[in-house]
């Protein structure tokens, strides 16, 4: 395993990694807490930290994990803790795929994409399990302090990874993969309504509208009926 990793750390260090767009996150600052659930090889928690934030960066891939390390191991800004996140604690069965991106403990997330062919040019096959550690955004929270944002990027976990909040946090964004997944969609919408007073930015203006929940809910039935597939990101913020 190491081999592979330092392999592709070596080829890291070379090449780089394509860097995220930035026009997302212009509500970060310096010194914010940032929680990166399903930091995968980091790209998202470099790009918070440049921005200054605090990163704990929430990756349970073995392989994804040891990478992170070696990528952040003189960056005091970025904490690396080798878990998932759940609804509660405990051991989780991940299915692995050939493009660590893919990689899920939602079963039913990869029959759905598989089903849809969303990842045909890929080539990813899903052909391990492992059973990976999991606690709750809760005790992460007991444990390092009240985050200023969550990114929850899990290949369909997201609404389980939800449960495990009771509490309203300023700014939470999560995955989604419409059509496939569109119940677990409106699960994290309603899981966010239940905690606080959130709107969120549109996904069908392609700007920084924001909506209310019930519009977001028409803007996901709109785009499921379209015959697409469609995924990206959700972002909510908690009304003062």
């Amino acid at each position: 395993m190491w081999l592979y990793v330092l392999w592709d750390y070596f080829k890291y260090l070379i090449r780089g990694l394509p860097k995220p767009p930035d026009h997302d996150f212009n509500f970060l600052h310096p010194n914010m807490l940032v929680f990166d659930v399903g930091a995968n090889l980091g790209n998202y928690a470099n790009l918070f930290r440049q921005q200054g934030a605090r990163v704990i960066a929430i990756e349970p891939q073995p392989f994804c994990y040891r990478f992170l390390n070696l990528r952040f191991l003189f960056i005091p800004l970025v904490r690396v803790i080798p878990v998932g996140a759940g609804s509660k604690q405990g051991t989780i069965a991940m299915t692995t795929s050939t493009a660590h991106t893919l990689s899920s403990m939602n079963p039913d997330w990869i029959q759905k994409v598989n089903e849809s062919n969303r990842f045909h040019g890929s080539q990813a096959k899903w052909n391990k399990t492992i059973n990976v550690p999991v606690v709750t955004l809760d005790s992460l929270i007991e444990k390092y302090g009240k985050p200023d944002y969550i990114k929850i990027d899990v290949e369909g976990f997201e609404a389980q990874v939800l449960q495990g909040l009771s509490q309203p946090l300023s700014s939470i964004s999560f995955e989604y993969t419409l059509p496939e997944l569109k119940v677990d969609c409106i699960q994290c919408i309603e899981r966010l309504q239940s905690l606080g007073n959130y709107n969120f930015k549109s996904i069908a203006s392609g700007s920084d509208v924001r909506v209310t929940a019930q519009e977001l809910k028409q803007e996901i039935e709109v785009l499921c009926k379209d015959e697409k597939l469609h995924n990206g990101d959700i972002f909510a913020f908690l009304e003062m």
